[in-house]
């Protein structure tokens, strides 16, 4: 939705990384007094506690207070800003709400030239695995475990970066996948950027550990996550007549025809394809333009359905049962889905789960049928520290769905580190073979 406009930039707010913010603090400073540090303090608390519509919906005041609490006991005198910022991070992230974070400002990454883990890592089943190194200092095989980083056990560090990156819910989908994008960046703050890392690893073939030191990445051989691909993709010669159909994004604010546009096209070619399954991809879809994705709902249901379970400002229409199109697909509906399906996107395979009008393949999403936005920006007075907080919440029409986890995939199908590396896309190919499975039956 229009409030949701910013959920597609969410990368660049995510804790620790803020290549997309500007601080408003009037100067750049990396030492602050306790005194200064208590004053954002409480202004950031003024902003979280008369602003978020569900402040206490997964944690207690008694929590938050606790939070707070610790927070004004490690303040001291020309403390650096990255040690006071998990504080602030920690705070936000417990709200449970995927569309409210803080950052620590762009200058800091700038100054800070070197000390970066050097390696991109893949998580599966609770452990981390590398996937590609940043640097030429590689002594770590594709695939390997790590089992330590600097002394310190994987699944503490998974643990302690998951309560400072923020995620609708209490559930890790979301924060997972943003993780492995900016791993390098948050295991760089979180050992205080060293010259190089030691680290504790099984090869693929081993049972045994093995221990390498390796010198740390440079800011510039860094990686910006990057596009996976055009917005769009159709493909309607398939094996067993099935058509595959990726949206990646819903964000099309201001060309909210071109959108439908292209919908209409696509589903006008699916219909002449005479395919009996779709395949819509939505992996990675952080949401987008509630204008866009009723549209397609309206080419998915069997009859006339409420998308929204209030008449939300803006929206209100979508509260009333959308038209079904007369291109709509009849056939059996496949969904493919990840911890980077949120915002708009949750609320789009909440309706359709509810539904039940498709079969989900992949893994839990990153959002459900509700979630909070319309969201305030704010800039914190001697830090810096910015960020968004979310004013208002907004759900679908739905009943009976739990607000404490993500949509769950009927298939679940976490891909491997291999997969990853080979550019292997397991969870379409698990598709395409419970497709040519129901054939046989």
């Amino acid at each position: 939705m229009a409030f949701f406009r910013n959920v597609i930039l969410v990368a660049f707010v995510v804790v620790f990384i803020a290549f997309g913010c500007r601080s408003v603090a009037q100067e750049n400073k990396e030492r602050l007094s306790a005194a200064e540090l208590q004053d954002d303090l409480e202004q950031f608390r003024g902003i979280i506690e008369s602003k978020h519509p569900q402040l206490y919906r997964f944690n207690s005041a008694e929590y938050f207070d606790s939070l707070f609490e610790a927070a004004e006991n490690s303040f001291h005198d020309d403390m650096k800003i990255e040690d006071a910022f998990p504080h602030f991070s920690k705070i936000i992230a417990s709200i449970g709400c995927g569309h409210s974070q803080i950052s620590i400002p762009q200058w800091f990454w700038a100054n800070k030239e070197s000390g970066y883990f050097p390696f991109q890592v893949h998580i599966a089943n609770e452990a981390l695995f590398i996937t590609s190194s940043l640097t030429d200092d590689n002594n770590l095989s594709p695939a390997s475990e790590i089992s330590e980083i600097n002394g310190q056990p994987a699944i503490e560090i998974l643990n302690q970066l998951r309560s400072y990156t923020p995620g609708d819910g209490l559930w890790n989908s979301r924060r997972d996948w943003f993780i492995v994008q900016y791993f390098p960046w948050r295991i760089a703050a979180m050992f205080n950027f060293p010259n190089d890392y030691q680290i504790t690893f099984k090869r693929p073939d081993s049972d045994s550990s093995e221990n390498v030191t390796i010198e740390a990445a440079r800011y510039n051989q860094l990686r910006s996550p990057s596009s996976t691909g055009k917005d769009f993709e159709l493909k309607t010669d398939l094996e067993g007549k099935t058509a595959l159909l990726r949206i990646r994004t819903f964000g099309y604010y201001d060309h909210v025809d071109a959108f439908k546009e292209y919908m209409d096209d696509a589903f006008m070619k699916i219909r002449n394809s005479k395919a009996d399954n779709l395949i819509l991809d939505l992996r990675g879809n952080s949401g987008g333009d509630p204008h866009c994705s009723t549209h397609l709902f309206s080419y998915l249901i069997p009859k006339p359905l409420p998308y929204f379970g209030e008449k939300f400002f803006g929206y209100q229409k979508y509260a009333d049962p959308l038209p079904v199109f007369e291109n709509r697909f009849k056939g059996k509906l496949y969904v493919l889905i990840d911890g980077g399906c949120f915002s708009t996107t949750g609320h789009f395979i909440g309706l359709l789960k509810y539904h039940n009008l498709a079969t989900f393949v992949g893994q839990e999403s990153g959002a459900t049928y509700t979630c909070n936005d319309a969201s305030m920006e704010f800039s914190l007075k001697h830090s810096g520290f910015n960020g968004r907080i979310a004013q208002r919440t907004y759900y679908t029409a739905v009943e009976g769905i739990s607000w404490s986890e993500g949509i769950q995939p009927d298939h679940l199908l976490i891909p491997s580190a291999m997969d990853v590396i080979e550019g292997k896309d397991a969870v379409l190919d698990s598709s395409l073979q419970i497709i040519h499975n129901s054939y046989r039956r």
